[in-house]
């Protein structure tokens, strides 16, 4: 920094050249961004506060800085007084200097009301029973924790038999070890897009791990867990996670859904990737002492599997966790909305805004300005609807809305996530009984498509938007709201079918391929949530005719969606279409046969059910795939039975290769016989 402060005191007052301008910004900019020592930086944070910040933060505060100077503007005073670009160097480090310190007493240690904290210094183990040690990284000896311990990454813990901790993330994530689990902390880091979010890394050498991520998706937020042979990603979801020697790797999904992909146990190379929803089950079977990929076998959650102790223990310490979560929440929002519609000071409010809006000169100026007012109105709008003053908050609502339009229209980069994403901790924290938050979700997700970039991108946001909503509908189904499902119904959207011939322009294959097999995916889980709430609807007795019939009706519709996009992709890529129906048509057969069987309370009903199912499923009961989910979705002795089955087509399996091989081997010696006769 000496060599640009000794410029910045011999430069001229008058006329700086472009060149200078550019070179000192870029030295400036080098210092901040590329310095690796930070020294510096860190002496100038320290003088403005009486505690020393940790590493992370300094980083933190770099990004976060780096992004205010970008984006310093010509200052107000040189546009009213007419100055020309003369003086512009000059102002802008003024403007710099007055950012700088601003940012970093303000932004940077404060955000939106929380001090920004080093990940470990809100990341603790809390026991709740037993015996856990912890071995920090750089220490050789293991100490015993009683009560709770701050965590760092590095960290060894490990629990004994009968014991149970938590680990409470400085993002509102928790993670709960049971009886002789091994877990590792790999990374703690904070996201550098906004405070409290965590790019979270763990490893579960062995044991039972429950996962419950609060994360935003941000774009750098997010929870990996590894074992020995999976990496699984998650963003606001719930899941578990047994790893035992000599067992199969066992991932549960409760809530939302992970990203999970398979490794080979001797490289640790991916081999494949999928994505696993609510009550899924995959189990991961190393192959021991063989070069060959693990086996995968992807299930559906049987009623037995949910009625778990652990697992009913554990959703409910999650509900409960919840619950404290939104408490802290509202009163953060109630604090950062101020006042609202109907009190005194609000007026006064609105007349600043409109005055903050009347000098705001230039579009970057203007828009920023405007998304602070849409972010002020979705808090006051959320507040209210907590309150339960649904009238004001929907009107505020119909106000934040029409400010995003006037936004999308005039701006062409995306910053959806600066209008989404500030609010989605709010959300995170709701309950299924929350059914007015909605409204809040319908404007976010609106909010979305508005800055999509193309048309494709659009459609595949709003397919993700509608998956959530209709699992929305579903939770309210299952608690009895059926006036809020209904509500919530109407906004169910067919898809685009504009967008397949989009996406049939581009020129890449794989890229086709993939976005293709992702639309038909999508619309795919649409079609079997809408099943869902039918059967739902069904089996609940008395139900709204009203909402039936339009449950109906959006199934029948989505269902002539997914043929007519079947029928376009399959001429120009049948293989897409082919692995969507082997999947759907796998997952669909299963669960009917499970739910079939368990209509019957003893095993000889049980027996003779899965006798009738599997003649009537004919080739499916000669598909050793398709077998081995059915026994993984199935319990006791019903599994037994289905396991001889499979052991009985491995061996119809074996001998047809050994035929095979051996008309190869006749044909050989045949041949070779011929030739020498000639």
């Amino acid at each position: 920094m000496q060599d640009i402060q000794e410029s910045l005191r011999n430069l001229p007052k008058v006329n700086p050249s472009k060149r200078f301008i550019v070179q000192s910004k870029s030295r400036l900019m080098h210092q901040i961004e590329f310095q690796k020592n930070e020294t510096w930086f860190s002496a100038f944070l320290r003088k403005l506060g009486v505690v020393a910040p940790s590493a992370t933060f300094v980083s933190q505060a770099r990004i976060r800085l780096i992004y205010s100077i970008r984006r310093v503007h010509q200052p107000l005073i040189s546009r009213l007084l007419g100055l020309n670009n003369k003086l512009l160097f000059v102002r802008r480090l003024a403007a710099s200097t007055m950012i700088m310190i601003i940012a970093v007493t303000a932004t940077l240690f404060f955000a939106e009301g929380n001090r920004v904290v080093s990940a470990a210094e809100d990341t603790y183990i809390e026991v709740l029973f037993g015996d856990v040690t912890i071995k920090h990284a750089d220490n050789l000896i293991w100490d015993s924790v009683n009560g709770q311990i701050e965590l760092t990454a590095g960290d060894l813990i490990r629990l004994s038999n009968e014991s149970e901790a938590v680990i409470h993330f400085f993002d509102d994530s928790e993670l709960r070890l049971a009886d002789n689990s091994l877990l590792l902390i790999g990374k703690l880091d904070v996201s550098p897009a906004y405070a409290r979010q965590g790019i979270i890394e763990v490893s579960l050498h062995e044991g039972n791990a429950w996962v419950q991520t609060l994360n935003v998706a941000d774009g750098f937020a997010g929870f990996t867990v590894i074992t020995r042979d999976a990496i699984a990603k998650a963003v606001n979801a719930t899941f578990g996670v047994e790893s035992h020697l000599q067992k199969p790797t066992i991932f549960n999904v409760y809530s939302n859904k992970i990203e999970l992909s398979t490794l080979r146990s001797d490289t640790r190379v991916i081999i494949d990737s999928t994505k696993v929803t609510t009550n899924q089950r995959v189990q991961i079977t190393p192959v021991v002492n063989y070069p060959k990929n693990p086996i995968v076998v992807t299930s559906t959650l049987s009623q037995q599997d949910l009625a778990d102790s652990w697992v009913q223990a554990n959703l409910q310490k999650d509900h409960e966790h919840l619950i404290a979560l939104q408490e802290s929440e509202l009163n953060r929002l109630k604090l950062s909305a101020g006042s609202l519609p109907g009190e005194f000071m609000y007026s006064i409010k609105q007349a600043k805004e409109r005055l903050k809006l009347a000098v705001s000169f230039g579009e970057s100026s203007l828009t920023e300005t405007q998304i602070e007012i849409a972010n002020k109105r979705l808090n006051e709008a959320i507040v209210l609807l907590k309150n339960g003053d649904r009238q004001k908050a929907m009107e505020l609502l119909m106000v934040y809305q029409s400010i995003v339009r006037e936004i999308a229209e005039a701006e062409k980069e995306n910053i959806a996530h600066l209008l989404v994403t500030a609010h989605q901790k709010s959300l995170i924290a709701s309950l299924p009984s929350d059914v007015s938050i909605n409204m809040v979700k319908e404007a976010l997700n609106k909010t979305e498509e508005l800055f999509a970039g193309d048309l494709i991108e659009k459609e595949q946001i709003r397919l993700e938007n509608s998956v959530e909503r209709l699992a929305d509908i579903s939770l309210l189904v299952e608690v009895g709201n059926i006036e809020a499902a209904k509500e919530a119904l109407v906004n169910h959207e067919l898809s685009e079918r504009a967008v397949l011939d989009e996406v049939n322009t581009l020129e890449n294959e794989d890229a086709k391929k993939e976005i293709f097999s992702n639309i038909l995916e999508l619309q795919n889980e649409e079609l079997n949530l809408l099943k869902l709430i039918v059967a739902q609807i069904e089996s609940a007795g008395e139900i709204d005719s009203q909402f039936a019939s339009m449950i109906e009706n959006a199934k029948n519709d989505t269902q002539g969606e997914v043929s007519h996009t079947i029928a376009y992709i399959k001429p120009l890529m049948p293989e897409v279409v082919q692995e969507q129906k082997e999947i759907q048509a796998t997952k669909s057969n299963v669960q009917m046969i499970v739910e079939k069987v368990y209509i019957y309370n003893t095993w000889q009903g049980q027996k003779n059910q899965l006798s009738r199912l599997l003649k009537q499923e004919g080739a499916y009961a000669s598909n050793l795939v398709f077998m081995i989910e059915l026994r993984d979705s199935l319990d006791g002795r019903s599994r037994d039975y289905i396991n001889t089955k499979i052991l009985e087509l491995e061996r119809i399996a074996r001998e047809n290769k050994s035929e095979a091989i051996q008309r190869k081997i006749d044909q050989a010696i045949r041949s070779r016989v011929s030739d020498q006769g000639t």
